[in-house]
């Protein structure tokens, strides 16, 4: 089921593809942003994560702290992730999609692929060399991110209509501008 803004953020305790112990209640009190991505040889979720990498500096001096999932296993996002992205946050396997299920990131389909195949999103992974390459999971898996406030209530649920659409960094940007007003 579809999470909703206002719902308190599922907690879970994982560990990240460098076997780091990732507790979700250790970012009560700090805005996050949970990004749900496809599979690690994704281009367009690359695409993603080098766009979060650009902003992270930005970003985490206005206190967001960030958490990314992929359905591919520890190796293979080590392989294609990182391989490519000097990714400042912790990256999270989640092959069984336990956590997937948990937060609602369910949706699938054929028409949002071939949306995502042929979107400008995707002409602009291929310029950066993110091409399509070694797929596993559900290639029809849409997207999701959530902007979590420091209460812990899910701000913002943004569920993909394609394979390749994610929160725009305009509306975190947004969220930031508003926690911070909050919280002074």
């Amino acid at each position: 089921m579809k999470l909703q803004s206002g719902n308190v953020a599922k907690s879970f305790q994982v560990t990240d593809i460098f076997e780091q112990p990732i507790d979700l209640d250790n970012y009560r009190g700090k805005p996050l942003l949970l990004s749900f991505y496809r599979y690690a040889a994704c281009p367009l979720c690359n695409l993603r994560i080098h766009q979060l990498v650009q902003q992270y500096d930005g970003f985490a001096a206005q206190g967001l702290q960030t958490l990314a999932f992929f359905q591919s296993p520890a190796a293979k996002i080590l392989e294609y992730v990182t391989g490519k992205n000097d990714v400042p946050f912790p990256l999270i396997a989640d092959p069984e999609h336990t956590l997937y299920r948990l937060y609602g990131v369910e949706q699938a389909s054929v028409v949002g692929y071939i949306r995502g195949v042929f979107s400008k999103r995707m002409w602009a992974a291929h310029k950066m060399d993110y091409i399509i390459n070694d797929p596993e999971g559900i290639q029809t898996l849409h997207p999701a991110d959530f902007l979590i406030d420091q209460d812990f209530k899910i701000h913002t649920a943004f569920y993909g209509t394609d394979i390749g659409e994610h929160i725009p960094l305009s509306q975190i940007e947004m969220f930031l501008a508003f926690q911070q007003k909050i919280a002074a």
